[in-house]
């Protein structure tokens, strides 16, 4: 397995790889064996372990339609999938992973497991399985990895008040398009914007925001979903005969205002609202979305990022900082701006706000 995840670039390493298909198929022949009446062994977990491995490693060389039995493998996995999920979560998590590895590898891949009923099992766990986050979590980013973000909207709006499927859900669109996330779990080719309207996501977003306004980490992570979504949403001019606060930005602005004032003192949520704000007023040729600068003046965003520029002025929290003097100059003028630098002495307030 550790030679499997290092970059196979030598003709020894390929000519190994070339083997696999057969190893595959001694697999599952064993696996068939364990599962009959009489088996002849009993190592369950490491076999599927060893499946998993086998088919990450294919899926990274070769089509589906090369390697036959890979279908079989896939449906395999699928299948003890929907016994596991409810009887061992750890084999389940482990099986979730590795067909999610192999989801990673190609398109026609994808297409495999979405012919396979991949996304229904994962909406079936999601839904059904409690107390095991970690799973349902593996499940979002088993499903993004197939079908992107749109499928990770539906099952939010669908279990929206259970705090670990939110949790899950915000992560997995944080995977999906945060560009500043690196690893392995990074899902940057379900990037495409297509089949979802962004406006929508961001006001459901901050819905689901405030109904878990006691959560802090869950607030953090919505607030950064926000930050990311805004840029994405066309600038355009509020109604006047429609409440600034019903506007998608709006509803943004409002969430993230409630969601700062209650957390003022975690710097996880004072980071990921600082960075939304900033993320929202998006400033072209100079000048910020109106409606939302209107809106973040009615909501006394000054007082959250004076709040923040005293509670966090650390070395740690630098990217905080930058982003709280940004807003803060932004909203209320330079001047105001440069009297809290001021205030704060010397040290990282300073520093970030020269910035």
């Amino acid at each position: 397995k550790a030679d499997m995840d290092a970059p196979a670039d030598k003709e020894s390493d390929i000519q190994e790889m070339r083997k696999f298909p057969d190893v595959l198929r001694a697999l599952l022949e064993l696996k068939a064996d364990m599962d009959g009446p009489s088996p002849s062994v009993k190592c369950r977990r490491k076999l599927t372990a060893a499946i998993c491995t086998v088919a990450r490693g294919l899926a990274q060389f070769q089509e589906s339609a090369q390697v036959p039995q890979f279908g079989m493998a896939v449906k395999g996995l699928l299948e003890d999938l929907q016994v596991e999920a409810w009887k061992d979560t750890d084999l389940a998590e482990m099986i979730v992973e590795g067909l999610g590895r192999v989801a990673l590898a190609s398109d026609s891949w994808r297409e495999m497991l979405r012919s396979c009923g991949a996304l229904e099992l994962a909406a079936q766990i999601i839904s059904s399985v409690d107390g095991h986050p970690k799973l349902i979590k593996y499940s979002f980013w088993f499903a993004a990895s197939i079908s992107g973000v749109p499928w990770v909207v539906q099952q939010l709006m669908h279990n929206q008040r259970t705090w670990a499927v939110v949790d899950a859900a915000f992560c997995t669109i944080i995977d999906i398009l945060d560009e500043d996330v690196e690893g392995e779990w990074v899902l940057s080719h379900a990037r495409q914007t297509a089949g979802f309207d962004v406006a929508a996501v961001l006001a459901l977003i901050a819905e689901v925001v405030v109904q878990h306004s006691s959560n802090a980490i869950l607030q953090g992570r919505g607030c950064h979903c926000l930050g990311l979504l805004a840029p994405m949403v066309p600038r355009s001019l509020v109604p006047l005969d429609k409440d600034p606060r019903e506007w998608p930005q709006g509803k943004a602005v409002v969430a993230i205002c409630v969601v700062a004032r209650r957390h003022r003192f975690s710097a996880e949520v004072a980071r990921d609202s600082c960075y939304a704000f900033r993320s929202l007023l998006r400033f072209e040729r100079g000048e910020a979305d109106p409606a939302v600068f209107a809106q973040l003046l009615q909501e006394d965003v000054e007082e959250i990022t004076k709040q923040a520029l005293e509670n966090f002025a650390t070395e740690e929290q630098v990217g905080l900082l930058e982003d709280a003097v940004f807003v803060l100059a932004a909203v209320s003028g330079i001047d105001v701006a440069l009297k809290a630098m001021h205030n704060a002495g010397q040290g990282p307030v300073r520093r970030s706000g020269v910035k």
